[in-house]
């Protein structure tokens, strides 16, 4: 069996991030706007310090003050310091509060373009590739790593380009009052946030390893849901509910081991930057004390770098999160760079009554060979039972014809007696599917109405038309049990039906579709002797082409020939009967005797 390929251009594989971020080249004018908010915003912070500096300066000398004569006190200079800092502070918070609103725009677009982009492309991808990544993991990768994204957008993002232009604006004014302070707040700075860089690759293993804890915690959960039945059925309650602790304590230990090398590793960036406000207090006193600053320039120096201790602790968080987006980007990339290896072909949609040819079809997964040199032709409106032991690969070659996975070896091809071959391969997917639909072994209902289900198949059907595929299918007597009839909805997966009417109503869907070639695969099997009789007369009667993988004697008595597989090659082909005298083990197959071919 053909496996779906994982991998990623080397550059997207290195840089999985920086390939979702591209999705913003869509959304110029709104990135535009927050970068010029973040810079109003959070580059004059600073200045903002330096002023109240400036402020403090004024009342210690009296600057801001003045005595007449008369002994009246002047505080004009106070106002007009209190009028300009209130200003500036009131401007700042009304521009910090639209950088917000615009960060958080910026990250819901990234997410739900991400979103629709990869369900879209999950719905490309082939259904080997689904089994081979579980619903749990598939799951996981569209909510918890997308939610990450998000988080690294809107936290992460913020707090670094906060940090950074904060960091510009302190260095410009460390310029300003002197070269030593620029110097050491230079060093500081730079050495811790290589110090995070550094570190990077090693905080991204650790959470790589949480999600992918994460993944089995969901899978886990996915199948107690969908298991219930089977579940209370044999109680395994104790023994599900154990597993999943075991599961939930290994992704908590994951996670806390993430957070611990997280904690202790970005600790030493802020002890850097710590120890270079006491250095630069130290400098700053002396500077002072030389008459080369002034006492409200050293207390703007104090207040910028003890802001800048805190803000250093919020660029490691804003790293961490960045850290924890990268590893969910890869894993999100596993999705988004996949390639499908069923592609649509470019052929005309074949016209008319149309059979089938299987020339030398095999199919293998890895060394173990499951369908092998399998040939046949099957004439327009013939119905034919497929029959073997459970394994044989029944199921298997049903689904390579509307090719829910392509062959190893071999062709198939629909064959007209006016257009002639047409190999499955090259046609259309959707048109492929219109003309040979299957109705698999799992019935398989939405949590809609029973009306939007059957809707699915031919969205523009009439009343009439869903009446006529429901008696087709013997499933009007449900839609008369039912308190809203044909518009009443049903539960998850089709819950509140039983096995039998499932399996009715997935009939009706197929009979709605009328398609030229119908793939049964065991689908009657949990319906009753009498109703069952009443579908096969149907089918019988519609002179459709018609393949069926049949487990019940009574659907292979109303096939034309029986096609027996054995270990995944046919054994023979003709009619029943025929089949029952020329081969015991057949007889054997079907629990009868030469005597009882009927």
């Amino acid at each position: 069996m053909v496996q779906p390929q994982l991998d990623a251009s080397p550059q997207e594989r290195r840089y999985p991030l920086l390939h979702l971020f591209a999705h913003y080249r869509h959304a110029k004018k709104l990135v535009s706007l927050t970068l010029i908010l973040a810079i109003l915003a959070n580059a004059s912070v600073p200045f903002s310090q330096h002023l109240i500096g400036l402020a403090f300066g004024d009342l210690m000398t009296g600057a801001a003050f003045s005595v007449s004569p008369e002994g009246v006190i002047d505080l004009s200079g106070a106002w007009l310091w209190v009028a300009i800092l209130m200003g500036f502070a009131l401007t700042r918070g009304i521009v910090a509060w639209l950088f917000v609103v615009s960060s958080f725009a910026v990250a819901q677009y990234l997410l739900h373009e991400l979103r629709l982009k990869l369900f879209g492309q999950i719905q490309r991808l082939d259904l080997p590739w689904h089994r081979e990544q579980g619903s749990g993991g598939i799951i996981a990768r569209t909510t918890r790593d997308g939610d990450k994204i998000r988080d690294a957008v809107v936290h992460g993002a913020r707090i670094i380009l906060e940090t950074t232009l904060f960091m510009l604006g302190v260095l410009v004014i460390m310029a300003f009052y002197h070269w030593s302070l620029l110097l050491s707040t230079f060093i500081a700075i730079t050495s811790a946030t290589l110090l995070m860089w550094l570190q990077a690759p090693c905080l991204v293993r650790y959470d790589r390893h949480a999600g992918d804890r994460y993944d089995r915690l969901t899978q886990d959960l996915n199948e107690g849901v969908a298991g219930a039945r089977v579940i209370k059925a044999f109680g395994l309650e104790a023994q599900r509910i154990g597993m999943f602790n075991r599961l939930v304590e290994h992704f908590m230990g994951a996670t806390l081991n993430a957070q611990r090398q997280s904690e202790w590793r970005l600790t030493w960036p802020q002890f850097i930057v710590a120890m270079n406000h006491s250095l630069a207090a130290f400098l700053g006193a002396l500077l002072v004390g030389q008459g080369t600053m002034e006492i409200g320039q050293l207390v703007g120096l104090l207040m910028m770098l003890l802001a800048a201790v805190f803000r250093i602790e919020g660029l490691a968080r804003g790293f961490a999160l960045f850290y924890e987006a990268r590893a969910s980007a890869g894993r999100m990339c596993q999705i988004l760079d996949a390639n499908p290896h069923i592609v649509d072909g470019s052929a005309e949609k074949p016209q008319g009554p149309l059979g089938l040819i299987c020339d030398q079809v095999g199919l293998q997964s890895g060394e173990r060979p499951i369908l092998d040199t399998c040939s046949m032709t099957i004439e327009p409106g013939k119905i034919v039972a497929i029959v073997g032991m459970s394994g044989s690969g029944k199921s298997t070659l049903l689904s390579l014809i509307p090719r829910n996975q392509d062959p190893s070896s071999g062709c198939i091809s629909l064959c007209s007696e006016t257009t002639g071959e047409h190999p499955v391969q090259s046609l259309r997917l959707n048109d492929l599917r219109e003309i040979a639909h299957l109705v698999p072994q799992e019935s398989f209902l939405f949590s809609a109405s029973i009306r939007d289900n059957l809707l699915l198949a031919q969205p523009e059907a009439s009343d009439e038309d869903l009446e006529d595929a429901l008696q087709a299918a013997s499933a009007d007597d449900i839609i008369a049990q039912l308190p809203d009839g044909i518009d009443t909805l049903i539960g998850e997966r089709g819950t509140t039906l039983s096995g039998g009417q499932k399996q009715r109503i997935c009939l009706a869907r197929a009979f709605l579709a009328k398609p030229s070639i119908l793939l049964l695969d065991d689908s009657t099997s949990a319906l009753d002797s009498v109703t069952e009789r009443r579908v096969l007369d149907h089918i019988v009667a519609q002179q459709t082409t018609v393949l069926m993988s049949a487990s019940r004697l009574s659907t292979v008595l109303c096939a034309d020939r029986v096609v027996w597989l054995e270990a995944g090659t046919i054994r023979a082909i003709d009619s029943h009967r025929n089949l029952m005298e020329q081969f015991p083990a057949y007889g054997a197959l079907m629990g009868l005797t030469k005597g009882e071919a009927a």
